[in-house]
């Protein structure tokens, strides 16, 4: 459930990467967010994910 409740409240930056593999994620309390990620859709979505510099990028399964 930690993992659950983590997730869902991260904001998924779509506009730094339109076209690429990969999604940058922010928090709320950056700017210029769409909106709130689904928990259901990154865990079908992405393969895994990997936090560095703060940032938190997912990879998409191929």
């Amino acid at each position: 459930m930690y993992v659950a409740t983590f997730l869902s409240s991260i904001y998924i930056d779509y506009s730094a990467h339109r076209t690429s593999t990969t999604l940058k994620v922010i928090t709320s309390s950056r700017t210029n967010v769409m909106g709130p990620a689904s928990t259901t859709v990154l865990m079908d979505t992405y393969s895994h994910w990997s936090m560095l510099n703060g940032t938190i990028t997912l990879v998409k399964r191929s």
